[in-house]
């Protein structure tokens, strides 16, 4: 062989050594982002990241003004265990008490999800570890207050709107989150002093003439609502269609939108 062939040869063979080397170079450095990146640091109490990143901004309003019977218990409880089951990493939910008073007390808690391990490797992770700790931090947490909110409640006012509000300017106006949702359990028959579904025609071009409509408008832009309406037999005959369209005009007016309304009964 030649000079000049051979070192022809020998520059291909530098070729796929160096092409080889750099391929392994991108599949190790792939391999370790997948499974060895560092792990994400969280607070201790919320599970949620220490810089603040949160892809979704779930919050749960949950009625305690009226009693649950046991099937819409047992409902609630299996849509918000499949609801957290689905939830995306780093995900923030809120829970949020219905009550007749409305402040920061209605606030129950704040976590996020830290992931359950299931994209994890066996090689590098304990997947069991990380199955304990988030049902424990994030799934548990929260059946378990669901749980204690869906017994026999008794309450003289509903102030659904108030807490919409409250809602909106105290977790959804400063949320770093690009999703936002609300999802909210409840008859939706608001009752007070100043307005009431019991009382007042349910015409919400009417209603949003009124001051108590101004003062109750709360900041949804882009929030998507999901309501879990729940039938009460003793008010069958005011939970109708014309109903449903009061709170949807409500949400589409303060740039939300609702995506859902499941009846519950």
């Amino acid at each position: 062989m030649s000079r000049r062939k051979r070192q022809q040869e020998a520059d291909r063979k530098g070729i796929i050594l160096l092409g080889s080397v750099i391929l392994l170079l991108v599949v190790g450095i792939s391999v370790f982002y997948f499974y060895v990146k560092p792990t994400v640091k969280r607070d201790s109490e919320t599970a949620c990241r220490i810089d603040k990143k949160v892809p979704r901004e779930t919050v749960v309003i949950i009625d305690a003004t009226d009693n649950f019977n046991e099937t819409q218990a047992l409902r609630i409880k299996k849509q918000i265990e499949l609801m957290l089951s689905s939830a995306i990493t780093d995900e923030r939910f809120s829970l949020y008490v219905l009550d007749e008073t409305i402040g920061q007390r209605s606030q129950k808690f704040s976590v996020c999800n830290p992931g359950d391990g299931s994209n994890k490797s066996e090689l590098t992770s304990n997947k069991r570890r990380i199955k304990k700790n988030w049902e424990n931090q994030f799934y548990n947490r929260f059946t378990t207050a669901v749980d204690e909110l869906t017994v026999a409640h008794t309450a003289i006012q509903s102030p659904i709107l108030e807490m919409i509000k409250f809602v909106s300017v105290n977790t959804f106006l400063d949320s770093p989150a690009i999703n936002k949702r609300l999802i909210i359990v409840s008859d939706m028959l608001h009752h007070t002093q100043q307005y009431s579904h019991y009382l007042g025609s349910m015409d919400y071009t009417k209603f949003s003439k009124t001051s108590y409509a101004l003062a109750m408008q709360p900041l949804l832009e882009g929030v998507d609502v999901q309501i879990f309406y729940l039938i009460r037999e003793k008010n069958i005959s005011l939970q109708n269609r014309g109903h449903i369209e009061f709170w949807n005009q409500h949400i589409l007016v303060n740039n939300g939108f609702v995506s859902s309304v499941k009846t519950v009964n």
